[in-house]
C-alpha cells in the first residue's frame, strides 16, 4: 500500500478522534440552542423613558458613582434625625438639641447636594422629551405618595 493512499485515511481517523468529524454511524445529538444570558430588568422609569443602550450605560455609571455615597448620607441623616427626636423626648438641654439640629441640617444639605449632582448628570444624558416625561413621572409619584399618606 502506498503512503499516499494511507494519508487520507489517517487524516480522516484523526479528524474523527479529535471531534472535528463524526463517523457516519455515529448518532448526532440534537443541537441545543444557546441559553439566553440573564439580563437584569431595567427599573420601570428607565423602561418608560425608553433609554438607548448608550443612555443606559451612562445612567448606570452615574448610579454606580453616587449610589453608595447617597445611601450612606441618607443613613446618617436618618440616624441624626432619630437622635434629635430622642434628645427632644428625653428633655435634653436646649444647647444639645440645637447642636444636634445643626448636624441634621448639615447632613440634609449634604444629602440634597449629592441628589442635585445626580440630577445634573441625568440632565446631560436624557433628551428634553425624556426629562419632561421624568418630571411628570416624579410629580405623579409624589402625588400618589401624598394621597397614600392622607388615606385617599
Amino acid at each position: 500500500m502506498k503512503l499516499s493512499s494511507i494519508a487520507p485515511c489517517l487524516l480522516l481517523s484523526l479528524a474523527i478522534r479529535a471531534g472535528f468529524l463524526q463517523p457516519a454511524y455515529a448518532q448526532t445529538a440534537p443541537l441545543n440552542p444557546p441559553k439566553p444570558i440573564a439580563v437584569p430588568a431595567l427599573p420601570k422609569w428607565m423602561q418608560t423613558l425608553q433609554l438607548t443602550p448608550d443612555q443606559i450605560k451612562q445612567v448606570k455609571a452615574v448610579e454606580n458613582k453616587y449610589k453608595v455615597p447617597i445611601t450612606e448620607d441618607h443613613k446618617k441623616l436618618n440616624q441624626a434625625e432619630e437622635t434629635l427626636e430622642g434628645l427632644i423626648v428625653s428633655g435634653a438641654p436646649e444647647s444639645q438639641i440645637r447642636d444636634q439640629h445643626k448636624q441634621v441640617q448639615q447632613l440634609r444639605q449634604q444629602f440634597d447636594n449629592a441628589r442635585f449632582e445626580v440630577m445634573l448628570k441625568l440632565k446631560d444624558i436624557l433628551t428634553k422629551e425624556q426629562r419632561q416625561k421624568l418630571a411628570t413621572m416624579n410629580r405623579q409619584r409624589l402625588a400618589n405618595l401624598k394621597n397614600a399618606i392622607q388615606g385617599k
